[in-house]
Formats: C-alpha cells, sequence, structure tokens
C-alpha cells in the first residue's frame, strides 16, 4: 500500500451537495514517484436526486458542450455504482492513508462526505481531515501544473493520474524527494 491518494470528482454542480458523476482515486508515493493501485466509479444520479442532491444548469450545460466522450453516463458498456457503495469504497480506499490530495479539497472532500451522509453513513467517508491536502497550493508554491492528456480532461481517473504526477514533480522542485536530494532530475 502506498502512502498518499489522489481524488478527484466530477458533478453536476458546484454546491457542496452536488450529485456525483464519477469518482476517480489513485495510491502514490511522492517520494519515490510509484503510482499505485486506482479506482474509477461512475454513479447512479438518480437517487442523489431524491436524497436530496443539488444539480446546477450552469454545469448542465458546461457538460453538454463537452464531447460526449468525457461524459461517463453515455457509455453504454459503464456499471453504475450505488452513492453508498462508492463513498463506503472510498472511505475503504482513503484508511490508513498518510495524505489524501485532491485538486481543491474544499470541493471534492466536502462533496464526497456530504454524499456519505447522504446515503445513509454515520460519518465522514473521509474522516480524518488532517489528512487532507490541497494540490493547488502545492503546485503554485512549486511553479507546476498538471500535464493534461490530449482529450482526456474531466475524466476523474485521467485527472488523478495527471494530478499525481504533477505531486511527484513539485516534491521533486521543492527538495522533497530523494531523488532531488542526490540531484537525479
Amino acid at each position: 500500500m502506498l502512502p498518499d491518494v489522489m481524488i478527484d470528482i466530477e458533478t453536476l454542480g458546484t454546491a457542496s451537495d452536488a450529485a456525483v458523476l464519477s469518482i476517480g482515486m489513485l495510491e502514490f508515493d511522492p517520494y519515490s514517484g510509484v503510482m499505485g493501485a486506482e479506482q474509477y466509479h461512475v454513479l447512479e444520479v438518480d437517487s442523489q436526486l431524491q436524497a436530496g442532491a443539488s444539480v446546477t444548469m450552469g454545469t448542465i450545460q458546461w457538460w453538454i458542450t463537452e464531447a460526449a466522450a468525457v461524459f461517463p453516463h453515455l457509455d453504454q458498456s459503464v456499471v453504475l455504482r450505488t452513492p453508498g457503495v462508492a463513498t463506503s469504497m472510498v472511505s475503504s480506499f482513503c484508511k490508513e492513508r498518510s495524505r489524501i490530495w485532491a485538486h481543491g479539497p474544499h470541493f471534492d472532500v466536502a462533496i464526497l462526505n456530504n454524499l456519505h451522509r447522504r446515503m445513509g453513513g454515520s460519518n465522514d467517508c473521509i474522516s480524518h481531515h488532517w489528512k487532507v491536502r490541497d494540490t493547488r497550493t502545492l503546485f503554485e508554491q512549486a511553479g507546476v501544473q498538471p500535464a493534461r492528456v490530449k482529450g482526456q480532461h474531466h475524466n476523474a481517473l485521467q485527472d488523478c493520474r495527471a494530478q499525481a504526477g504533477a505531486v511527484i514533480r513539485a516534491y521533486g522542485v521543492l527538495g522533497r524527494s530523494p531523488a532531488a536530494k542526490m540531484g537525479v532530475k
């Protein structure tokens, strides 16, 4: 098990109670640069709406302008997970980790925790708030940005890969990785 997890979500709104379309997670070690196990879940939306999740018309209009290939619910081969099962899987994947990273944790982590509680969870699915880290602050300090794969934006798992890669590069720039300390580029 690698020490860190990157989480990314795609939603139908920007509020903390937004309906979640998909969740991507990736374990990695920012010191060694190793990336490991990953999970990608596409969530069913109806039960989220019945439980009070919100949808923003502007977000719906934005998704309509995106290519169908990046909207996971249009792929008939995708198995939709119930939100409760998905957030329980998030909880299991993040348990025992040193750090939980998100590209704006007040968005991703807050929405996931709210979803978990709306679906009957007794506590937050990411319960150790002191482990949550913000990639945006790190990237600004290190002067790095995620390297997006052309045609692969707005896919939660692809975004996790790009963001974890940028955390690894940032650790190198800031001299936090053993390779950077030894002068290895």
